[in-house]
């Protein structure tokens, strides 16, 4: 294990049910969007980032696919790839969101910041422990 992986995995180490070490490596993968940028929530509460899972992968939190957000996108396109996980959104029960860095799109760092914020307070609304683990 390299340095940067091993950082990784010292960063989620602590966790409940943290992700695999392989999931946090993982890079160019496809990403499936359940819930676009502004698009309702079954609940109606609107999303706001586009929020989806990693196919072929499973969360033993929730026994679903491992979610994922891609912050700093106006809306999703179809095809997009990641190309790294940069961080988590921790939560009490397991059920963290992995944050993903797009491959080849152009975007404002402050929208992706706004935008990651504001998921990080739509996700308190649900559990107050949620926070931001950036690897």
């Amino acid at each position: 294990m390299n340095s940067e992986e091993m950082l990784k995995f010292a960063a989620v180490g602590f966790m409940n049910r943290p992700p695999p070490p392989s999931l946090l490596l993982k890079k160019n993968f496809n990403v499936h969007f359940d819930f676009p940028y502004g698009r309702p929530f079954p609940d109606g509460r609107i999303s706001p980032v586009n929020y989806g899972n990693i196919p072929g992968t499973k969360n033993d939190a929730d026994g679903d696919a491992w979610d994922i957000i891609v912050p700093g996108l106006k809306a999703s396109l179809s095809g997009i790839k990641i190309d790294r996980v940069v961080g988590l959104i921790t939560d009490r029960a397991g059920d963290h969101k992995l944050i993903g860095m797009p491959i080849g799109m152009m975007m404002s760092k402050e929208l992706f910041e706004k935008q990651l914020e504001n998921y990080l307070r739509f996700r308190k609304r649900d559990d107050p422990s949620a926070r931001i683990i950036r690897i």
